[in-house]
């Protein structure tokens, strides 16, 4: 065998330069790889431990969320029963917004509701009708005109007279009950304020004709 080696020096070297690459290049990848599973396996375990520690905080934080949600509801509800606090006052105010809804729904029913009643003397004219504050009682016969500017609280009302002769009428703190009389093509009427309710804005005016007094003996 040594004597193979001495007449094969060259091949020799180059054999051995050979194996002891082969051998370096197979330990270093390997320790590459080895070293890249260990580098890859610390990541994962560090985006683990970093997800983990997120998770946590955001647990935390939920938590605390809710709670300060609640104690901001109490905070709320204890100041909307303390009066003259603004959290009371907004909640009157939504209250009387509410309210103020409901009112104009029912006044607009009942400005919609023109009502005729007869009298004990049916052979006579009478109108009546429900109406809102800003809008005007026309009589369609006689032209007269009522109409109801604005209601106070105090239960009065400024109203504004036409009658048909051209006279002109107007009158404030009217109370409901007042009557206004005037004759029209020889024949005698009266327009009356019937009542007046300030919640809803609204009113209720009426027009009779009255009968002769020949009439009235029989």
């Amino acid at each position: 065998m040594s004597n193979w080696f001495e007449e094969n020096a060259t091949r020799s070297v180059i054999v051995h330069t050979l194996v002891v690459a082969a051998a370096t290049w197979a330990a270093f990848a390997f320790i590459f790889d080895e070293n890249k599973v260990q580098l890859h396996e610390a990541k994962v375990s560090r985006v683990e431990a970093a997800a983990k520690e997120v998770s946590a905080r955001n647990s935390v934080l939920i938590t605390r969320v809710e709670y300060l949600t609640k104690e901001n509801e109490k905070l709320t509800r204890w100041l909307e029963s303390t009066p003259k606090s603004i959290p009371h006052y907004e909640n009157e105010i939504n209250n009387l917004k509410e309210r103020i809804i409901e009112l104009e729904k029912v006044a607009a029913n009942v400005s919609n509701a023109n009502v005729t009643e007869t009298s004990d003397h049916p052979d006579f004219y009478q109108l009546m009708k429900n109406l809102k504050s800003g809008t005007s009682f026309v009589d369609p016969k006689t032209k007269a005109v009522l109409g109801v500017r604005d209601i106070d609280i105090d239960k009065t009302a400024f109203v504004n007279i036409s009658l048909p002769s051209g006279k002109k009428i107007k009158a404030e703190k009217v109370s409901p009950g007042e009557t206004w009389g005037f004759e029209d093509a020889g024949k005698e009427y009266q327009l009356v304020l019937d009542s007046i309710d300030w919640p809803s804005q609204s009113y209720k005016a009426s027009i009779m004709e009255l009968p002769a007094q020949e009439t009235l003996n029989k």
